[in-house]
């Protein structure tokens, strides 16, 4: 069953869409994720139920800094599994890092297309322990294809391997203005001379400050990585794909 863009709008716990449905609209219909059943029982069972993040979860997509959204499916998600999908000949054999990936869908495409292995990173534990985690479970990636992180970017240097990625991608990650300069500094500790990274994002982000144009002017102020928009996509909300590169 293909997946719309409308079908991927709103998933949180109460809220996910039914297990072993596909999430690609394409061909692909292997893709897979966690129902809410299932992501309450394993938050139960790892000890996350009176987790602090998800005290509000029910009233706010996120709150900044302490539960940044990783339980929804959001639509620049799609996005980026859409771009793996016709670049997949150039994710095979390579080492993967997805910031902020939540559900992990982009990470667990590019396992299945080849990848030689792929990091997940998300700022809640829980939601790497009991969601990405999961959906790797059920999408069959092995776990030593794949290693789990959590924790804020500015940890960067603890957390990920110096140049130790060849592509870095990530989705709906620069809505908050404020975490420009740890995102950079960790896409900057991260990615080798001639990595590549993916940012899928909305061209605007209203009443929460961030956008597409800001983050490419501050990536030009930092004269580390030159910001091109490698795709726009149409929609009620205007969304795109920026590539980075080293200058």
């Amino acid at each position: 069953m293909p997946l719309t863009q409308r079908k991927l709008r709103a998933r949180r716990p109460g809220k996910l869409q039914p297990l072993a449905q596909s999430c690609m609209p394409t061909k692909l219909e292997e893709l897979k994720w966690a129902d809410d059943e299932l992501v309450q029982k394993r938050l139960a069972e790892n000890g996350f139920s009176n987790d602090e993040a998800l005290k509000d979860i029910t009233r706010s997509d996120r709150t900044a800094h302490v539960y940044e959204g990783g339980f929804k499916i959001w639509e620049c998600c799609y996005d980026l599994c859409k771009l793996i999908e016709a670049e997949s000949s150039d994710i095979q054999g390579k080492r993967i890092l997805e910031l902020g990936c939540g559900a992990g869908l982009p990470g667990i495409l590019c396992a299945l297309r080849g990848a030689a292995h792929v990091t997940f990173h998300d700022f809640n534990e829980c939601v790497v322990q009991c969601f990405t985690k999961e959906n790797l479970r059920l999408n069959s990636v092995g776990e030593s294809q794949y290693r789990l992180l959590s924790g804020p970017w500015n940890d960067f240097q603890s957390c990920f391997e110096p140049r130790g990625y060849d592509i870095i991608i990530t989705s709906e990650t620069i809505y908050n203005i404020e975490d420009y300069e740890a995102l950079h500094n960790a896409f900057d500790y991260a990615l080798p001379p001639a990595g590549v990274i993916w940012v899928a994002a909305k061209i605007f982000y209203f009443g929460v400050g961030g956008n597409v144009p800001a983050f490419m002017e501050y990536v030009g102020k930092r004269s580390v990585f030159k910001a091109t928009i490698k795709e726009t996509i149409q929609a009620d909300v205007q969304r795109a794909i920026v590539e980075l590169r080293r200058l």
